[in-house]
């Protein structure tokens, strides 16, 4: 392609010029841009031939590499201290862990005696009921009833005999 027809994306240009892909969009904004653009949908392209003239005048060749944003280097007793903290907060849940376990076999060990016994008790029953059924009891023989007779007449009539 010819270098005036040849256009770069954002974070292209970016890399090229070891900045940042909003600083390039800089370049290429105002009413003096750096950078001609043009546009591609939404997108905005920047002209290859310029990125790379803007990169000799800024002397990219000696820059360093932006880092990346949202990175922030943490000064080494700080990060001591931040890492001895979370060991010392893990040491603590590992304990607190150590003590549920401990809490949480003691009353299993409870239940399982309360319940050992509640189905021995249940068992002795069961036990008593089978006998009960098995061991039928003699029928109960009414009382012998005195006729209507005699019921009318009243008292003995001398026709009973008594035991």
């Amino acid at each position: 392609m010819d270098d005036d027809t040849e256009y770069i994306t954002a974070d292209a240009a970016a890399e090229t010029l070891r900045i940042s892909p909003r600083q390039v969009h800089r370049y290429g904004e105002g009413t003096n841009p750096r950078l001609r653009t043009r546009r591609a949908g939404r997108r905005l392209l920047f002209h290859a031939g310029d990125v790379a003239q803007l990169a000799s005048d800024l002397d990219v060749a000696h820059r360093p590499r932006p880092r990346p944003p949202g990175v922030r280097i943490i000064p080494q007793n700080e990060l001591v201290q931040y890492l001895e903290k979370r060991d010392q907060e893990i040491a603590d849940l590992r304990e607190e862990i150590g003590r549920l376990k401990a809490t949480m076999q003691a009353q299993q060990a409870l239940h399982e005696a309360e319940l050992r016994l509640r189905l021995l008790e249940a068992e002795q029953h069961y036990q008593a009921q089978l006998q009960q059924q098995q061991q039928p009891e003699p029928p109960q023989l009414p009382a012998p009833r005195r006729s209507i007779w005699r019921r009318l007449l009243g008292g003995n009539t001398g026709d009973e005999d008594t035991a």
